[in-house]
């Protein structure tokens, strides 16, 4: 199957070098319309701002200011050398590196950027060609794997959220429940404030009498005191209520506590528990929609910031896609030394699990991580027909996805 593949890749690409055979060494096919020789015989620099003699293209001076009239030389450092790496994809390589003694089979894996060096770079498109379907195949599975997994995440918080729901309106039946208790146990001590009030008058009524009962002045205050110890009762059971209603009321704020999970609420899936990288000096721990620390293996944490929140860019206008959700940030963290408040950077990208890939300090105290997730796992139809046109056919792409789940 790959063969076959390979070699329809390799007619194809061999028709397209074919045509190209006209135009000059190093001239990508997108660009051979525009390095025909002009009605005059001279070129035009694409930039449009010289013409020169057609015959001085790859002539080994640079003769245009954007380098175009040497694709297939190093002597215009802004060229680019187009390589055709016919059975795989064409590269572009900095012209500077053409003819400079190393095969550069990463871009030009048909090892034609050493031409004229005598290095005789060996062709290694084919085998490119098949790391770059196995490559592709992996990727594709993994994007297949994490979206089911997300998915997952998004049944288990679709449930979570019934049950906060439910737990909301239990909450807000006893806050109701407390309310009509402490309004109960106000007109209590209202009653009880008032039978004391009247018992105070009347003692200090008797007080007044020259001929004093004892045993009723006794009897009055002995009510007074009864009254007075509901009333401290009352009051203590309307304190312990109004501090449950609080408490319920601080519940239902968190429980409808609206965080930013994405459009699909997905990416929730970072708060169910926070994810650390070891190095061999600290520990970093990363708690999405909390904070972040830096933790000495010899003891002792640094705060690395606050959630900020996601701040990647929104590319609509110019390409179709926010890429709000790709990047995030913790900042104001701990004041660094004769330098800025510490901040963390995360970059986000599909993965087959939760997980820190790497963390780095590439300015003084600005972190940097990179940060795979399934919350950024899509699988379209494009994807599956990308796989099938890799494998050959739909059903081979089913047992592929099929056997690494």
């Amino acid at each position: 199957m790959w063969k076959a593949l390979l070699a329809i890749a390799t007619a194809i690409s061999i028709g397209a070098t074919a045509k190209a055979e006209s135009v000059p060494r190093g001239v990508s096919i997108a660009l051979a319309s525009q390095y025909h020789p002009q009605h005059n015989g001279e070129f035009l620099c694409l930039d449009g701002q010289k013409s020169i003699q057609y015959s001085a293209i790859n002539d080994d001076y640079c003769d245009c200011a954007d380098g175009s009239d040497e694709p297939g030389t190093s002597a215009c450092p802004t060229a680019f050398f187009n390589c055709a790496n016919v059975g795989h994809v064409p590269g572009l390589l900095a012209a500077s590196r053409v003819n400079d003694g190393v095969c550069d089979w990463d871009v030009c894996c048909d090892g034609s950027d050493e031409f004229d060096s005598g290095l005789g770079c060996t062709n290694v498109c084919e085998r490119a060609a098949e790391l770059a379907k196995v490559k592709s195949v992996k990727s594709l599975k993994e994007s297949f794997e994490g979206a089911l997994r997300k998915r997952e995440y998004l049944v288990r918080k679709a449930v979570a959220d019934d049950d906060r729901d439910l737990r909301v309106r239990e909450l807000e039946a006893e806050v109701d429940d407390f309310n009509m208790q402490i309004r109960a146990w106000n007109k209590v001590m209202e009653f009880l404030n008032r039978r004391a009030e009247n018992a105070l008058r009347r003692n200090e009524s008797l007080s007044t009498e020259r001929d004093d009962d004892s045993d009723v002045k006794r009897e009055c205050e002995a009510e007074i005191i009864a009254f007075q110890e509901a009333h401290e009762t009352a009051k203590e059971k309307v304190t312990s209520l109004q501090s449950n209603l609080d408490s319920n009321l601080n519940k239902i704020e968190e429980y409808k506590q609206k965080l930013d999970f994405g459009p699909d609420g997905s990416l929730g899936v970072l708060s169910e528990s926070c994810l650390e990288y070891d190095t061999p000096e600290y520990t970093y721990k990363l708690c999405f929609f909390s904070e972040a620390k830096q933790i000495m293996k010899s003891g002792g944490e640094t705060n690395l910031g606050s959630w900020e929140g996601f701040t990647g860019p929104d590319l609509t206008k110019f390409s179709g896609k926010d890429l709000k959700y790709t990047e995030a940030k913790f900042s104001n963290g701990v004041q660094c030394w004769n330098g800025p408040a510490r901040s963390l950077v995360v970059s986000l990208e599909c993965g087959v699990r939760n997980e820190i890939v790497s963390v780095s300090e590439p300015a003084k105290c600005e972190y940097y991580a990179w940060v795979i997730t399934v919350a950024l796992c899509e699988i379209e139809e494009s994807d599956i027909e990308k796989l099938d046109e890799i494998v050959g056919s739909r059903e081979e792409t089913a047992k592929i996805l099929h056997d690494e789940l």
